[in-house]
Formats: C-alpha cells, sequence, structure tokens
C-alpha cells in the first residue's frame, strides 16, 4: 500500500522546486566527494582530510534524509546507504586492507551519485519519484536473493559432510572385516605350521624309537629278527600313513587359504562397487534436491497468487453481506415508519381513517334517543 501511494504521489511545483533544489544539492556534494577522494599510495594526512570531509557530507545527508521524510518519501533506504559509508570512511582509517574498503566506499559513492540523479532527473521532469523507490526495492531483493544462496549452499556443504562421515565410517566398517579375515588368515598359517613342526616332530621320534627298539632287539634276541623286520615294516607303513595326513591337510589347508583369498578379492571388489553406488546416490540426491527446491518455489508462487484471490473473494463477500444487513435494516425502518405513521392516521382520523359525516334526520334521531334514556335513568 505504501508503494503504490509512493507511485501514485505527485509533487506540487513549490515542493518539486525544493526537492530538485535538495537533490542537486547532494549531487554536487557526491561530485565533490567524488573529486576529492585521494588515491591508495597518498600519505595518511589526505586521509584524515577525506575523514572530514566525509563526516560533513554525512551530516548534510542526515539533513537531506530528514526533508525527504517531511514530504513523503521514504528515507530509511538512503538513511542505510549513508550508514554504511559513514562505517567503510571509519574502516577506510583503521583496517589494513585500505585499499578494499576505498573501493567499496567508491563504489557506494557511486552508486548514491546514479541513484539522485535519476530521483533529480525524474522530479524535475515529472514531479514523481517512482525510480527511486524502485530501485531501492530492486537492492532489497537482491541481498535476500544472495542470503537466500549462501543458506542453500551452507545446507549443501552440511549434507556433504554427513555423507563424508558415513562413507569414512562404512570405510572403517570395511577395514575393520578385512582385518578380521587377515587375522584368521594369520591364525590358520599359524596352525599350519604348528601342525608342519608337529609331524616333523613326531616322524623324527617315531624313527629314533624304532632304531633304538632294532638295535636292543638286534643285541637281545638275535632269533627273533623276523619279528622285528615285521614290526619295521608295520612302523613304516604308520609313518607313509602319517605322511599322507600330513599331505592331505596341507592340501586342505592351502584350498582353505585360496577360498580366503577370493573372499577377500570379492569384498575389496563389492567396496568399490559400493563406494561408486553411492556416489551415484549422492549425484541423484543433489539433482532432486534441486528439482525439489524449484517445485518448492513454483508452489509458493502459486499459494501466494491463490491467496491473493481468496483474500479478494473474502472482501467483495463481505462487503455484499454488509449491503444485505443494511437493506434489511432500512426495509425493518421503513415499515416501523409506515406502521407508526398508520397508527397516527388512524388516531388522529386522517385519510381514510376519517369519521364521515351523517344526515340531519340521523341527528334528530340520536337527540330522541339520549332523552329516552335520560327519562329511564330518572324512574
Amino acid at each position: 500500500m505504501q508503494m503504490a501511494t509512493s507511485k501514485s504521489l505527485r509533487l506540487s511545483p513549490a515542493d518539486r522546486e525544493a526537492a530538485v533544489a535538495v537533490l542537486q544539492d547532494c549531487v554536487d556534494q557526491l561530485a565533490i566527494l567524488g573529486g576529492i577522494m585521494p588515491s591508495h599510495n597518498k600519505p595518511s594526512a589526505v586521509d584524515t582530510v577525506m575523514g572530514d570531509e566525509l563526516k560533513q557530507i554525512l551530516e548534510s545527508q542526515r539533513h537531506l534524509e530528514a526533508e525527504f521524510e517531511g514530504m513523503g518519501l521514504e528515507g530509511g533506504s538512503l538513511r542505510d546507504h549513508a550508514h554504511s559509508l559513514n562505517a567503510t570512511a571509519q574502516a577506510a582509517k583503521t583496517s589494513k586492507a585500505v585499499q578494499e574498503n576505498m573501493a567499496k566506499l567508491q563504489g557506494d559513492r557511486e552508486f548514491l551519485e546514479d541513484l539522485m540523479t535519476e530521483a533529480l532527473r525524474e522530479v524535475s521532469c515529472e514531479g514523481t519519484f517512482t525510480q527511486l523507490t524502485t530501485r531501492l526495492r530492486q537492492c532489497h531483493e537482491d541481498k535476500h536473493h544472495k542470503e537466500q544462496t549462501i543458506l542453500r549452499e551452507e545446507e549443501c556443504r552440511r549434507r556433504v559432510r554427513q555423507l563424508k562421515k558415513q562413507l569414512v565410517e562404512l570405510r572403517r566398517d570395511k577395514e575393520d572385516q578385512l582385518s578380521e579375515l587377515s587375522e584368521q588368515i594369520a591364525h590358520l598359517r599359524d596352525q599350519l605350521q604348528e601342525l608342519k613342526a608337529k609331524t616333523s616332530l613326531e616322524a623324527k621320534y617315531v624313527k629314533k624309537e624304532s632304531q633304538v627298539t632294532v638295535e636292543v632287539l638286534q643285541r637281545r634276541h638275535g632269533n627273533s629278527e623276523g619279528s622285528l623286520r615285521e614290526s619295521e615294516g608295520t612302523l613304516e607303513q604308520q609313518l607313509a600313513e602319517e605322511a599322507c595326513v600330513s599331505g592331505r591337510i596341507e592340501a586342505y589347508l592351502k584350498k582353505h587359504y585360496e577360498e580366503l583369498a577370493e573372499k577377500v578379492d570379492h569384498w575389496m571388489t563389492r567396496h568399490e562397487q559400493d563406494i561408486e553406488m553411492k556416489g551415484r546416490d549422492l549425484h541423484e540426491l543433489k539433482q532432486s534436491k534441486a528439482s525439489g527446491l524449484m517445485k518448492l518455489e513454483e508452489l509458493t508462487q502459486q499459494y501466494n497468487e491463490f491467496n491473493e484471490v481468496v483474500v479478494e473473494h473474502r472482501l467483495l463477500k463481505e462487503k455484499l453481506r454488509l449491503k444485505a444487513e443494511q437493506a434489511e435494516r432500512e426495509a425493518k425502518a421503513a415499515t416501523k415508519v409506515q406502521a407508526w405513521w398508520k397508527g397516527v392516521m388512524v388516531r388522529k382520523q386522517l385519510g381514510p381513517y376519517s369519521k364521515k359525516k351523517k344526515g340531519k334526520k340521523g341527528k334528530k334521531g340520536k337527540k330522541g334517543k339520549k332523552g329516552k334514556k335520560g327519562k329511564k335513568k330518572k324512574k
């Protein structure tokens, strides 16, 4: 509503001349400020002069804003730009990055100078200030859009950090599983070495025992050489069986080791596939999020349009209801007035309710009746 009134507002000739003078003074002062603004390589004495000039210009700017507010213009945004100019001037004195501060100060001054020039041209030609309000509204919209973009970027970064954290946890779990499998393989290798050592020791022990028993039997029982040879054969058979058993065990352990190696390769390939799958899921989530945001903006715009239509319909319905109530009250009042007037006419015997005049005979007859009634009362 305020923007609509400011668009339709047209200054009178006297106010126009006053506004033109104020805006021209502001433009001249900004141009002087641009002329006296020092370069980045000048000494600090010029910076102090520039700070004094800025203070004088800001004081005149506050005076101009007060005059604009007296004429009904929007001075809040001009005050914001003046405050930003003042803050930039103070930062130019104390900050180490003097070049960046001076560049920002120069940009603000040029923006204010262009804005005041356009406002001066419009006020002098048309007597309005619609371009000024339009430019200020555009500045606010750009600022809001940048803030929304920054918030969306922060949300995306937070989501990426969460996904990276999940990926690190998944990788840690897979590494733990691989470490467990490697520990099992090492344990099986240790068992295999123990079995080999045990079988070798048993073989040595049996061989020595057989040799000792053969020697003892040969010394003690020369006649029982045949039986000793048979026992030697049985011992050799046992040794063969032990060797066969140890070979089978070794083959089984090798086969089990190969199976474990295949499982390790399988889990490594599956780990890589899971990483690729999660990367694709992350890309799809980003695309779906972008489409969801676009759809949300469209639905928000549709909601605002429908809300405006509903508000207009409610206002029209309220007006019709008030109009109907007014008509009903007027009808009741008219009925009461008619009833009152009819009662007045009946009581005063006006119009169709007045008494009709009768003839002379009728009057005589009434007198005779009255006389008879009087005699009866006397009796």
